[in-house]
């Protein structure tokens, strides 16, 4: 009896470690694949990674379509480091100026954007420029004069400007801005007193303004031209009422 429960007992054992061999042996090893199966899949994935490389360019189209990242045209003519740009208030000419000593004017009526005017600027370069509401008129902030020039927008001569004015800073202008009323230019510096500062178009002096900071960065003007707004670097932002009142000019802060 003994015998045969022994022989019963090794052969169930002997069972169960065969199992558990061809178990394993089913999972170490790899998937057969049939090589044709596998060269139509290579076949299709290729193909499909050409679809979508394909649908790409008209992608790329529509978005250019909608206008947002295509380039319309650019304005060439200066020989030099452009140094400020900007549209008349009607959206009909551009003006530029650059260290080339160039002044130019750009009418946009016609694609790709004429000239409308270029000067050669005389011993000095601009670094800012602005509009009469009107369009008619091009002022220009020089850069080691520190003058403010205002030429026709058409038809000018360099060594002749309508009005050349001296604005009075001691350190570099960085904006130029012709009120949208007409009545009044801005200009702000570096300088650490008297940074902002007014004038009428004819170049008399309006008013100064002195934002009580080391350092000025930026003004505008409001759109009806009543305020002239400042911003320093105190983290705030200041603003004039700017009346006709000769004695208080600009007033506020």
């Amino acid at each position: 009896m003994l015998p045969i429960l022994v022989a019963l007992l090794v052969g169930t054992v002997g069972l169960v470690v065969w199992f558990f061999l061809v178990n394993v042996e089913k999972t170490a090893l790899p998937a057969k694949v049939d090589p044709v199966n596998k060269d139509e899949g290579e076949t299709k994935k290729a193909a499909k990674s050409s679809t979508v490389t394909s649908k790409k360019p008209s992608e790329n189209k529509k978005k250019d379509a909608s206008g947002t990242s295509s380039c319309l045209f650019t304005f060439k003519g200066h020989t030099g480091l452009v140094t400020h740009m900007r549209f008349s208030s009607s959206g009909r000419v551009v003006g530029t100026v650059g260290e080339d000593r160039r002044a130019i004017v750009w009418d946009l009526s016609k694609q790709p954007p004429t000239q409308a005017l270029s000067l050669l600027l005389e011993l000095d370069h601009a670094v800012g420029c602005a509009f009469s509401p009107d369009d008619k008129f091009l002022a220009v902030a020089m850069a080691r004069s520190r003058e403010i020039k205002i030429y026709p927008s058409r038809g000018a001569k360099a060594d002749s400007p309508k009005v050349s004015f001296p604005t009075g800073h001691t350190r570099s202008i960085n904006q130029l801005i012709w009120a949208y009323s007409g009545r009044y230019l801005v200009t702000c510096s570096e300088d650490a007193k008297e940074a902002v500062r007014l004038f009428r178009p004819s170049g008399e002096p309006i008013a100064a303004i002195n934002p009580g900071a080391l350092e000025v960065y930026s003004a505008c003007v409001s759109p009806d031209s009543r305020f002239v707004s400042v911003a320093t670097m105190q983290c705030d932002v200041r603003v004039w009422e700017v009346t006709d009142e000769p004695a208080a000019a600009a007033r506020g802060g």
